[in-house]
């Protein structure tokens, strides 16, 4: 897995083969959570054609649906990746942000 985009304080975009995964980091009030999940075909298909947008609009779906209450009707809530694969997900995002710190550095 790495990460392939990413919208700063949003969301991230993981490729796993031919898989496209997305970290949504929402918040809402004092709590926030990251809601991850693959995504569909038409999902995919939007991001190819219309770009980084498409996603930042997915996202605000994601974030305005609150997938992880348990009473939320969230189109979302069931899409939730499993938690070895959300782990391998966290640790991609690791090690591409610890390669941008070096890119950083002087």
């Amino acid at each position: 897995m790495k990460v392939v985009d990413h919208e700063p304080s949003l969301w991230f975009l993981v490729s796993d083969g031919q898989d496209l995964i997305l970290d949504v980091s929402c918040n809402h009030s004092a709590f926030g959570y990251t809601w991850t999940l693959k995504l569909l075909d038409p999902e995919r298909e939007e991001y190819h054609s219309k770009g980084r947008d498409s996603l930042s609009q997915l996202a605000h779906q994601i974030q305005t649906s609150a997938p992880i209450l348990k009473e939320s009707q969230s189109p979302f809530k069931h899409r939730m990746i499993s938690n070895a694969m959300q782990e391998e997900v966290e640790a991609a995002i690791l090690t591409w942000n610890s390669g941008r710190r070096r890119e950083d550095e002087p």
